[in-house]
């Protein structure tokens, strides 16, 4: 059986078993991901191949001398390059961040770290998280390999390669499971303040959140519960020291499933005969499957938009030019330094979220735009919270 078609537990039980070498297992993914390069799929930014080396000689100690029990030891994995890792570049894929090592790391890497995850390399993302994957002035663009000319993550296209079992990333709009879905791969987005977002370059702070990139649901959550878990560094993160992600239902019998009916109105044929044959497997395995009613969901991408933006235009406003990150080569005062890092650094769907999240902002338009979306924002969650009082889940369509 091929390293790359193995579960990820189950290559962790080889690892342990001393039937696969941690080494071993990452000098096969190091070629593959060359490999991968020479096909241009270009899921990654910057690959850490010394230092994933060294770091399985050190994991296979740890596991040799029991020092490291943890069921995903020794398992390949990759971060976007959002995420932060002490004294390594880290990008963004800005060029406004081209030649930034960050003096810290993330919470969630040193978990991965301490359970002896090792992580091959940064991949690809959207420019500090915002927009759509072409959004990125770094020069990396990652091509789906399942759907000839079409962009993906490249945390979605490094799991679906067999590159890395995993990959993390930040989701702050549904993006990166609309991606994972079109490479093959799941992307499970955590509760908000279940996974320390210590560490992770800010877009919109108070709707993004780390998940992972997993070509099962089962794994995935494997992967998640090492990672999630109370921090003090993060002023969001839940008091929980840790989360397990068991099942809680052993079967369907007694499961009530929502489906919000005006959704299925926006998908395309194809999308809903799939949903409706997930419906059907549903309802075979014992479940209740309604639809309810959602009037609000046709305003959402609006509200997200302008809420999205006013946080990331607040957030990006660090970067210009003076602190740290792109400095142009010629400029006439500190207006013109402003202008031109921004102008030449930044992508074309950033420029829009901080121009768009600033004029928000201004007192002209505050009430209008930006405080009526967070009232929105607060009906939208009481429609949710009364569904959910009366329905175990909800199901949505990816696309």
């Amino acid at each position: 059986m091929s390293k790359q078609t193995i579960s990820p537990l189950l290559l962790a039980q080889k690892i342990k078993a001393k039937e696969i070498g941690v080494v071993e297992l990452i000098k096969d993914r190091l070629q593959k991901q060359a490999a991968d390069d020479n096909n241009r799929s270009d899921c990654f930014i910057s690959v850490r191949a010394e230092q994933a080396l060294a770091e399985a000689e050190q994991i296979q100690k740890r596991i040799h001398d029991g020092e490291c029990v943890s069921p995903l030891a020794g398992i390949p994995v990759s971060v976007d390059d959002t995420i932060l890792i002490k004294n390594e570049l880290s990008t963004a894929a800005s060029k406004m961040l081209h030649n930034f090592k960050s003096p810290f790391g993330a919470t969630v890497v040193d978990k991965m770290t301490e359970a002896g995850m090792i992580i091959v390399g940064k991949t690809n993302t959207s420019e500090f998280g915002i927009g759509t994957v072409s959004n990125n002035t770094i020069g990396v663009t990652t091509k789906n390999p399942y759907a000839e000319d079409t962009l993906a993550a490249g945390g979605a296209v490094a799991v679906a390669t067999g590159i890395s079992d995993f990959s993390f990333g930040s989701d702050a709009n549904g993006l990166p499971r609309t991606l994972a879905a079109e490479a093959g791969v799941c992307f499970i987005k955590p509760t908000y303040g279940t996974v320390s977002r210590f560490g992770l370059v800010a877009n919109a702070s108070s709707m993004e959140q780390i998940g992972v990139y997993a070509k099962t649901i089962e794994s995935g959550f494997a992967a998640l519960s090492l990672i999630a878990g109370h921090d003090a560094n993060d002023g969001t993160s839940y008091p929980n020291p840790s989360y397990t992600y068991a099942a809680a239902h052993t079967d369907l019998q007694s499961v009530r499933i929502a489906i919000l009916g005006d959704c299925m109105n926006e998908t395309d044929a194809e999308t809903q005969q799939a949903t409706q044959a997930f419906i059907k497997k549903l309802e075979a395995a014992g479940a209740t499957v309604s639809s309810v009613a959602y009037p609000l969901l046709q305003v959402v991408p609006q509200v997200s938009f302008i809420l999205s933006a006013a946080e990331a235009s607040n957030n990006i406003s660090r970067f210009d030019g003076i602190k740290f990150g792109y400095r142009p080569t010629s400029f006439r005062g500190v207006n013109d330094l402003y202008l031109k890092a921004r102008t030449e650094s930044f992508g074309l769907e950033t420029k829009l979220a901080a121009m768009v999240g600033g004029l928000v902002l201004t007192s002209d338009f505050y009430d209008d735009y930006y405080f009526k979306s967070m009232q929105i924002r607060r009906l939208l969650k009481q429609e949710l919270d009364t569904i959910f009082a009366q329905y175990d889940a909800v199901l949505l369509p990816t696309t």
